[in-house]
């Protein structure tokens, strides 16, 4: 993929071309707000290691019922791991992938959410705010156009105040 901003004449155009390359950089950054997707993923982990302990207890607890009662337990751990051992090395390998897609989904909704945050922060400092405008694939598209939509509703008053002539 060629990031470089192509050349035109209008120079409109290439600020364009601009501005979506650097949105284009900037989704490649998975933590906007690290408390909360940290928490989410910190969640995630632990429930996929309870995941994977239930389930290989319950397994173990399986060939330990079909091996029958002769063999000893570290027979049953040995029969146990040669069966199952591929099998938890790449669940446990899996996590790491499952985190990190995590990461990104929850980039989807955290990253809006942070907006709206700095948006209000902003108005309540008196700054003018932008009007937000999300990604295409983010959620809660429509709180943006809420947002947008009070934000102008707040300037208007000011507006048609100054416009008003004074007796």
């Amino acid at each position: 993929m060629n990031l470089a901003p192509e050349l035109s004449a209008n120079p409109a155009d290439s600020i364009l071309n601009l501005e979506s390359i650097m949105a284009l950089l900037r989704r490649k950054r998975n933590f906007v707000d690290f408390e909360v997707q940290t928490s989410l993923l910190r969640r995630m982990a632990l429930q996929w290691v309870a995941f994977l302990f239930v389930n290989s207890l319950a397994l173990y607890c399986w060939t330990y019922l079909i091996g029958g009662a002769e063999d000893s337990l570290g027979g049953h751990m040995t029969h146990f791991l040669q069966l199952y051992l591929p099998v938890l090395i790449v669940s446990a390998a899996l996590l790491p992938v499952f985190l990190l897609d995590a990461a990104k989904l929850s980039n989807r909704f955290v990253g809006p959410i942070l907006r709206v945050r700095r948006a209000l922060a902003e108005a309540a400092r008196g700054d003018k705010v932008k009007p937000l405008h999300f990604r295409e694939n983010d959620f809660w598209r429509s709180l943006a156009d809420d947002l947008n939509n009070v934000l102008k509703l707040e300037a208007a008053p000011v507006t048609a105040a100054a416009e008003k002539p004074s007796l």
